[in-house]
This record gives structure tokens, sequence and C-alpha cells, in this order.
């Protein structure tokens, strides 16, 4: 009610609107070993849109990226001026510290398989590109059989969306039976003249072998399978 010098009166009604209590919900990534890429994603509901965003670390957003571990303090305010805060730590996981990966053999002759391993880590998913000769390219480990020398490439990600990548490279060789891969003389004569005593053979990629030798009567006088004899 309002009255003026000369007695007259004056009405008027406001009503005053209580706004819908602020809330503020954060959830977090996490940094990934020493970076800093952990992310903060911020959503407010009640008092009055848009809001406003301060934080610690001087960003201005609902959500901010490139953080280090520590702790970020949001202090904001809505359209008519009402506060709301938040505290939110962020921590570094460290899942792959202890990473190997490897091969049973790193060299294999074609038509031959080796077997990749990685550490094994629960919640992790593994990818083994290119899948070429693989058989099974999302396991921790998986037969490799490839045609041709390749380079496997593992990406391994925890359950943060955290990444590591690694890779094993086998030599795959063509087997070629004769000169020079392998030399195998057709006669000796172990006399103890000093020339053709000893029977040799030769070649780049001997794993095992046998040998036995006959006299020209056909009597076997000699057999080994020892490649060091």
């Amino acid at each position: 009610m309002i009255i003026t010098p000369t007695n007259c009166v004056f009405y008027d009604t406001i009503i005053l609107k209580s706004e819908e209590e602020i809330s503020v919900s954060s959830t977090i990534k996490p940094a990934c070993g020493d970076d800093c890429d952990g992310r903060i994603y911020t959503s407010v509901s009640g008092g009055t849109a848009p809001y406003t965003y301060n934080w610690s670390d001087g960003s201005t957003g609902a959500t901010i990226v490139n953080l280090c571990e520590g702790v970020y303090v949001l202090d904001g305010t809505d359209a008519v001026g009402c506060h709301f805060t938040d505290t939110v730590e962020i921590f570094s996981v460290h899942t792959f510290d202890s990473v190997d990966v490897w091969a049973d053999r790193y060299t294999i002759f074609k038509g031959e398989s080796t077997t990749l391993h990685s550490t094994y880590i629960p919640n992790v998913t593994y990818v083994w590109t290119p899948t070429e000769g693989l058989e099974n390219p999302s396991s921790y480990t998986t037969v490799a059989s490839p045609e041709d020398t390749i380079v496997y490439y593992l990406t391994m990600v925890d359950e943060y969306g955290c990444k590591y990548t690694d890779t094993v490279k086998i030599n795959c060789i063509e087997v070629i039976c004769g000169l020079p891969n392998l030399f195998i003389p057709n006669s000796f004569s172990p006399n103890g003249d000093g020339v053709n005593d000893k029977l040799t053979f030769r070649g780049e990629w001997i794993r095992s072998f046998k040998i036995s030798i006959f006299s020209r009567w056909g009597e076997k006088v000699f057999e080994t399978s020892d490649i060091n004899a």
C-alpha cells in the first residue's frame, strides 16, 4: 500500500517465487600415469540457468580437461546470483607401469608359428594389429603364423580409457634347401693325410640333423644326431 501526500492510496501485490535448490554433480576421468589428461564433467540442476563456472585452476566450463592429479574447487553462480560449489579430486592410475610384451620366438621359418604374449591385467582390452596370421587378435596372448616378416602392434585400454601401445617384430624366413643355406659334401677320406679328413656340414639355419655314414659295401660305420659331433 502506498499513500501520497494528498492521501491518495495505491495497492499492488508482489509474488516472491522460491527458486529450486541448486544441485551439483561431478564425475571424473582420472589422469593416466604421469600425464595431465584428467577430466571433470559437472552437471548442475535447479536455480535459474544459465550457470557460470569458476574453477580454482582458472577454467570456466562445466567440463574441464587436461588436468593433473590434484584437487579442483568449483565456485559457480546461476543467472540470479545464487552460489553453488563443489570440490573434486583427480587421481592418477598406473595400470601399465609393469607391462611386458614378447614372443616365444622372434625368428621363424615360413609355415611355422610363434606365440605372442603380454602381461595379463584384469579389466583391460587387448587388440593386436594387423590381424594377419593371428589366431586370436583380441587376447593378451595369441598364436602368430605370418607369411612374411611383420611388426605386430598391441594396444591395451583399461577401464578408465588409459592406453598403452607396444610392438613385436617377427622375422619370417623362407627356407631354401641348397646353396647358400646348406652345404653337404658327398665324400671324405679319413686317412690322416690332412686332406678331406673331416666331414663337415655348413648352413645358416641348422637346428637339428641326423647323419649315417656307410662304407662302399653298405655297412654302417657311423651315425649321430649330435649337431656338435
